[in-house]
């Protein structure tokens, strides 16, 4: 059986119409949560119910913050440049630990997925890698 990959218009119309919440995403459709900026610009990722985002699209200089996470708690973030790319994507102090020298790719339209796992009290460690078409 051939299961097809989803494309981000279909991730955003699932996330939408479902409503049944489990650790990870939502029960029996969508893995993902999409990300919104707040007022500020910035993406404040909430790990109590969701492990996986997506951001859809940056559009400015942002940073990304990932919050309520306990030991553990692991997840992806998949972050999507616009068709401008270029700007400053920074992640906030909870990222304390990068493994590998990968950095996020910032160019218009580029696809990223950074990997994360929460060690102990304070550790948030976490890889960076492209995804390619």
């Amino acid at each position: 059986m051939k299961i097809d990959t989803p494309t981000i218009a279909d991730l955003t119309n699932m996330q939408h119409t479902h409503t049944n919440v489990v650790n990870g995403g939502l029960l029996g459709s969508v893995p993902f949560q999409i990300g919104e900026a707040d007022v500020s610009g910035n993406y404040e990722l909430d790990a109590t119910l969701y492990k996986d985002w997506i951001i859809g699209e940056v559009t400015d200089a942002t940073i990304i913050n990932l919050n309520n996470t306990v030991n553990g708690d692991a997840g992806m973030i998949e972050v999507i440049m616009d068709g401008t790319g270029g700007y400053a994507v920074e992640f906030g102090i909870m990222f304390t630990k990068q493994m590998g020298e990968r950095v996020l790719d910032t160019a218009a339209g580029k696809d990223n997925i950074i990997s994360w796992r929460k060690v102990g009290e304070s550790n948030i460690i976490y890889t960076i890698a492209q995804i390619e078409a």
